[in-house]
This record gives structure tokens, C-alpha cells and sequence, in this order.
């Protein structure tokens, strides 16, 4: 669990970046995107809303994995039990 976790936050960030250079320098029609650009990194304000949004989630799955591992430490030190890792 805590594995899987990890990769989505990493998964999803990483791929917001790739989006977000696809969209600063392929075309229109490629991209999807046809809303303004900014004027100086060409990237598509539509783009950067996105990859804000997947920020904000990576976060959200970082502090879950976070509280559940507090939780599993506290019942592994109560049952001792070994499978949460």
C-alpha cells in the first residue's frame, strides 16, 4: 500500500511536466490546448491550471501515505504485527 502510495504522487507529477513541455512546444492541434499562452514560456494557461491541480493531489496522496504509516506503526507496535510496511 504504501508503495503504491508513493508511485502515484511521483507518477503524476512527473507526467504534468511532460505535459507541460509537450504543450510549450508542440502546435495547437497536437496539444489540445487553444486558450492563450504567456507571452514569455509560451506554455498554455489551461496547461499550468492543470498541472496545479495534479500538485495538489500528488500532495493529498503524500500526506495519506504519511497518516497511514503512522497508523500502521502504531499497530504494529500493539499487535506486532509485520505486514504493514
Amino acid at each position: 500500500m504504501t508503495l503504491l502510495l508513493q508511485l502515484i504522487p511521483y507518477s503524476l507529477t512527473g507526467g504534468a511536466g511532460v505535459n507541460l513541455g509537450i504543450a510549450a512546444f508542440a502546435s495547437e492541434s497536437r496539444t489540445g490546448y487553444r486558450g492563450p499562452r504567456m507571452p514569455w514560456l509560451r506554455i498554455p494557461y489551461e496547461a499550468i491550471l492543470d498541472a496545479g491541480w495534479i500538485y495538489l493531489i500528488s500532495l493529498r496522496c503524500s500526506r495519506l501515505r504519511r497518516f497511514l504509516n503512522s497508523r500502521c506503526e502504531s499497530v504494529r507496535t500493539e499487535l506486532s504485527v509485520s505486514f504493514c510496511v
